[in-house]
C-alpha cells in the first residue's frame, strides 16, 4: 500500500447491499454491479472539488506550492471519481466503511476520513491529504479475513494521521529545486519512503489492537502484497478443449516462471524489496507485543466478508473485459470457475473474452498488444499467457469456435452468448453461415445492445 504520489507528480509536472448477489445467486450467475440510486453527498463533493486539506504549519513550503498541491491533488481525485472508477450504492463499499468505522470508533477523525472502493485491480489502497481513502478491488479479492482488511485500512488511516501525502509532495518539491540537505524536514540521507511505511504500519497496529483485530494478520497483508500466497490453479486444459479442438500438453509451456515475463523492473523490484523490509519490522516488532485477549479475525459475521471478496474477484472479471485485458479477464474467470463451475456469468465471459483474443490473433497483433508490459504476477497466469501466445492462428481459431459451441448448447437463449456465437461463426467462417444467429438476435431481442449492429450486418447480405 502507498501514498497515492505518483499521480500527484504527473499531474503537477504536466449504505446499503443494493442489487447485492447472495451467494445462492453466485452459483448460477452474476450481474456486475452497476451504479443506482442518488449520487451520495461525499462523491459529488471530490467531483465539485470543494474539499478542504489540511497541513501542519511547520512544514516549509511556500504558500504557491501548497496551491499547487491542492490543485494537482484535486485534479487527481476529480478525474478518479468522474471517470467512474470509483463504487458508490453498492456491497463493497457498504461493507469496507463498516469496518472502518469500527477502526474509527470514538475517533475524531471519524468525520476526516471516508473511505472509497475502486474498480482498479490492482492489489493497493491509496491515501489522499483530504482523508479520501480509497482500497482497490484487486485488493479486496485477495485478502483471507476482516481483520487483514482493518489493517490495510487502518495503515491507510495512518499515513492520513501522519500527513504523509504532503510530507511526500514536500519531498518531491525540494528535490526539483535542488535544495534538498540534511536541515530539510522532507528529505533525508534516507529513504523517507520506507520510514513513512513502517511508521504507518506501527501506528496501524495500535489502531487494531483499540479495536480488537488481530493485528498478527499485518504480516500476511504484506506477503500478500508481495504476490507471496496460494494461488488457484486453473485446468484450462480440460475447460478450453471441446470436440473441435483438444488442448494437449504440448501446447503447454510448462515449466514456465512468470520471472521468464518480466522486465527488468528497478522500480518493481524496488517496491518489493521495500515490503519485505516492512515485513520483517513488522513481525520483529509484534514478537515484542505479549498476546493480547480477545483478538478478533471477524467483528462483523465471518460470512460478509466472504461475500464481498468474491464479487470484488467478480469485478475483477468484468473490469478487466471492460478495459481490453482479456487475457487477464479470462484467467481470473477461469480461477473463480474452481467454485462457481456452473456460473452463467464466467462461462459466457470466457467465450466473449476468446473471441477478441481471437481477433487480435487473426491480425497478427496479439503479441504487441498483450506481452509488451511483461507485467506478470504469478506462474499460473504466466503458463496461461505463454500458452496463448504461442498458439498458431489455426489452432486457436480451432480451440475458440468450439469452446463457444460448446457453450451455446447451455445457454442459446442468452444475448451475450448467441450474438457471441454470432460473431465467432463470423471470424472464423463467414457471414453465410452466421446469417441465421445473427437474425435470432433480432427477432429475440430488438431492445438488445447489439440490435443495431446485428441489423447492419444482416442488412449488408
Amino acid at each position: 500500500m502507498t501514498i497515492r504520489f505518483q499521480l500527484l507528480i504527473v499531474v503537477f509536472c504536466m449504505s446499503s447491499f443494493l442489487s447485492c448477489p447472495m451467494f445462492g445467486q453466485l452459483i448460477d450467475d452474476y450481474s456486475p454491479i452497476a451504479l443506482k440510486g442518488e449520487v451520495p453527498a461525499e462523491f459529488l463533493k471530490r467531483i465539485k472539488n470543494n474539499v478542504k486539506l489540511e497541513y501542519d504549519n511547520s512544514l516549509r513550503i511556500n504558500s504557491t506550492q501548497r496551491k499547487q498541491f491542492d490543485i494537482a491533488t484535486e485534479h487527481a481525485l476529480r478525474k478518479i471519481f468522474q471517470n467512474g472508477n470509483i463504487y458508490f450504492n453498492d456491497p463493497l463499499t457498504d461493507y469496507v466503511r463498516k469496518v472502518g468505522d469500527h477502526i474509527l470508533y470514538n475517533s475524531n477523525l471519524k468525520n476526516d476520513i471516508t473511505f472509497f472502493v475502486s474498480r482498479f485491480n490492482t492489489p493497493n489502497a491509496t491515501t489522499w491529504q483530504d482523508g479520501t481513502i480509497i482500497i482497490n478491488i484487486g485488493l479486496l479479492a485477495k485478502l483471507e479475513n476482516e481483520a487483514q482488511l482493518a489493517f490495510a485500512l487502518a495503515h491507510e488511516v495512518s499515513h492520513f494521521i501522519q500527513q504523509h501525502p504532503y510530507l511526500q509532495y514536500g519531498r518531491f518539491v525540494k528535490k526539483k529545486e535542488g535544495t534538498t540537505t540534511t536541515n530539510q524536514p522532507f528529505v533525508q540521507n534516507v529513504d523517507r519512503t520506507l520510514i513513512y511505511e513502517l511508521e504507518a504500519d506501527s501506528i496501524a497496529v495500535d489502531l487494531l489492537s483499540k479495536a480488537n483485530y488481530n493485528y498478527h494478520e499485518g504480516s500476511k497483508v504484506l506477503r500478500i502484497l508481495k504476490g507471496d500466497y496460494e494461488k488457484e490453479s486453473i485446468d484450462f486444459m480440460s475447460y478450453l478443449s471441446s470436440d473441435k479442438f483438444e488442448v494437449t500438453q504440448k501446447l503447454l509451456c510448462k515449466p514456465i516462471s512468470y520471472r521468464d515475463y518480466m522486465e527488468s523492473d528497478d522500480v518493481n523490484q524496488k517496491a518489493i524489496l521495500l515490503t519485505d523490509i516492512r515485513q520483517r519490522r513488522l513481525i520483529q516488532r509484534l514478537s515484542r507485543i505479549d498476546i493480547q485477549p480477545n483478538l478478533r479475525l471477524y467483528i462483523l459475521p465471518e460470512r460478509l466478508f466472504q461475500k464481498v471478496k468474491a464479487i470484488a474477484h467478480f469485478e475483477m472479471v468484468e473490469q478487466s473485459f471492460r478495459a481490453s485485458n482479456f487475457l487477464r479477464s479470462t484467467y481470473e474467470a477461469l480461477v473463480l470457475l474452481n467454485t462457481y463451475p456452473n456460473n452463467k456469468y464466467l462461462n459466457i465471459k470466457i467465450c466473449e473474452n476468446l473471441y477478441y483474443l481471437n481477433s487480435y490473433n487473426e491480425m497478427s497483433i496479439m503479441n504487441r498488444i498483450f506481452f509488451d508490459q511483461k507485467r506478470i504476477e504469478d506462474d499460473d497466469y504466466a503458463d496461461f499467457c505463454c500458452f496463448i501466445n504461442k498458439m498458431e492462428q489455426n489452432d486457436m481459431r480451432k480451440m475458440v469456435s468450439g469452446l463457444v459451441k460448446k457453450q451455446y448448447q447451455s445457454y442459446s437463449s442468452d444475448d451475450r452468448m448467441l450474438i457471441t456465437m454470432a460473431k465467432t461463426i463470423e471470424a472464423v467462417h463467414d457471414m453465410k453461415y452466421a446469417k441465421s444467429y445473427y437474425e435470432r438476435y433480432v427477432k429475440l431481442f430488438p431492445e438488445g445492445e447489439h440490435f443495431i449492429s446485428a441489423m447492419k450486418k444482416l442488412e449488408q447480405l
